[in-house]
């Protein structure tokens, strides 16, 4: 059987608060577990597959382009899995929306095989 490569995570997001924007809680709307404490055991993580994101790396919050991002809680429904769902956001006005997305199970230079 032939192993699995290795595959490098790197935030490239300083950690810490203070970013501009207003974060957007999406705590109702928690429909995915991909985040994991390192060494926690898991069967389904972020793709159904295994795979996850660590937290110990990830860390709760993170500032990217200035843009404060907070991370859902480690071990449990923590992401929003894009299923035609609408989701509520605050009423205010805003001149853009930023979001962190990422991708699996896709046609990828960097998809393994199982």
């Amino acid at each position: 059987m032939q192993s699995a490569p290795a595959i490098t995570l790197a935030v490239s997001a300083a950690t810490g608060t203070g970013g501009a924007g207003k974060p957007v809680d999406l705590s109702a709307d928690y429909n995915l577990s991909a985040i994991y404490s390192d060494g926690k055991p898991f069967t389904t993580g972020l793709d159904g597959e295994g795979d996850a994101y660590s937290s110990n790396v990830l860390t709760p919050r993170r500032i990217l382009n200035g843009i404060q991002f907070n991370f859902g809680p480690a071990n449990q429904p923590d992401a929003v899995a894009a299923k035609g769902q609408t989701i509520p956001l605050p009423a205010e006005s805003f001149a853009t929306l930023q979001l962190l997305a990422t991708g699996f199970n896709g046609n990828s230079p960097h998809k393994r095989s199982r």
